[in-house]
């Protein structure tokens, strides 16, 4: 495991989440932050995508959402909680 993921993992609230310790009202205040930062990014991915370096990361965006077997990557918004 990277050094960054053990860190990550250290996080008081990453821990209780890890050990499903999070409220429900929690987690779902953490999914809704989390979808507008993610979707803000997605727009910026796809606006800046005739760039040389995002293009490649758009595809790669696009391979992972038609092959992942996790629905969190496909289209249609946030999970519901």
């Amino acid at each position: 495991m990277p050094c960054w993921a053990r860190e990550a993992e250290n996080v008081h609230f990453v821990r209780e989440f890890i050990r499903g310790n999070i409220s429900r009202d929690l987690y779902k205040q953490m999914v809704v932050d989390l979808y507008h930062v993610y979707a803000v990014l997605e727009e910026l991915l796809l606006r800046m995508a005739q760039h040389p370096q995002v293009g490649k990361l758009a595809v790669l965006h696009a391979k992972l959402v038609r092959s992942a077997p996790c629905r969190f990557l496909a289209p249609g918004g946030p999970p519901s909680v």
